[in-house]
């Protein structure tokens, strides 16, 4: 059976300053209330977007909620907060994005988050995608310790909902380990064999087995990250819009299943393994 998966009323803004009377703080959420009012029904779906400084995550979010890509990098100074209704199935979700920099250090604590990530949500996130860059060995460490801190993060807010009695507050959470910039080891693998296609990217028919650097596996990787890391593991091109809407798409199915923000779940496969098993399969209509 397809699943049908389509984006629409999408708007982006900026996180809300710290002041939340003021009136920018006040336009800051606009859509996602409106979506909220003239919806009420309508389940939050929330993916945090991690990863070292350059590895891409803002050209993902923006290829997700515009087509856009810009050739030219400027790093990303503070966390933007996007919106975006989406239709999965016949039912519609919120999706809200945060777009992290990579300057960023996740919160561990309640504490940290409320001194360093007022108002963003990073610990309540019903997802989380960890971006490197497969031309980068050192992104890919830090993508490692990235996810580190959110699963202690996510341990020790169940172990203090299980000493207050309330297991069920804290729900599964999704991760999902993301090699991005796959367009670039292409055209490195193709300029270096001297087939004269080094510059140009031709979908997945030329993907290689190897790294460009480290002579690392990208399937080694892989397992690595879906065997010891147990998360997700997919790949992507941001710039040329490569899989970034298969991304997306199965991140919010998998949250939904597990019950999105509404900490409602059933006792299924881990958030990761759905996940993978719907990166694996494709099985989408996109519309």
């Amino acid at each position: 059976m397809s699943t049908c998966f389509a984006s629409c009323v999408r708007c982006s803004n900026p996180p809300p300053p710290a002041p939340p009377s003021s009136s920018s703080a006040s336009g800051a959420r606009r859509g996602s209330h409106l979506l909220l009012r003239l919806h009420p029904g309508v389940q939050r779906v929330t993916v945090a977007v991690l990863g070292a400084r350059g590895v891409g995550k803002t050209s993902i979010v923006e290829q997700f909620m515009r087509s856009e890509f810009c050739e030219h990098y400027e790093s990303s100074k503070s966390t933007q907060t996007h919106y975006t209704s989406v239709i999965m199935n016949d039912h519609m979700y919120e999706l809200k994005i945060i777009d992290c920099p990579g300057s960023v250090r996740f919160p561990v604590t309640s504490l940290q988050e409320w001194n360093d990530h007022r108002g963003v949500g990073l610990l309540s996130a019903s997802a989380y995608v960890i971006v490197y860059d497969v031309t980068d060995e050192d992104s890919f460490r830090s993508a490692r310790l990235l996810r580190e801190r959110i699963v202690r993060s996510r341990r020790r807010r169940r172990n203090a909902a299980v000493a207050a009695g309330d297991a069920a507050a804290v729900a599964p959470v999704t991760i999902v380990v993301v090699a991005n910039k796959i367009d670039l080891q292409i055209a490195g693998a193709g300029a270096g064999a001297g087939t004269g296609t080094g510059t140009s990217f031709h979908g997945p028919a030329v993907f290689v087995e190897r790294l460009t650097q480290g002579g690392s596996s990208r399937r080694d990787l892989g397992n690595v990250v879906r065997k010891q890391w147990k998360c997700a593991y997919a790949e992507c091109s941001a710039k040329y819009n490569w899989r970034i809407v298969a991304l997306f798409r199965d991140l919010v199915k998998a949250a939904v299943d597990s019950g999105g923000e509404s900490h409602h779940h059933h006792h299924r496969m881990a958030a990761s393994s759905r996940v993978q098993e719907a990166l694996r399969n494709n099985r989408c209509v996109i519309l």
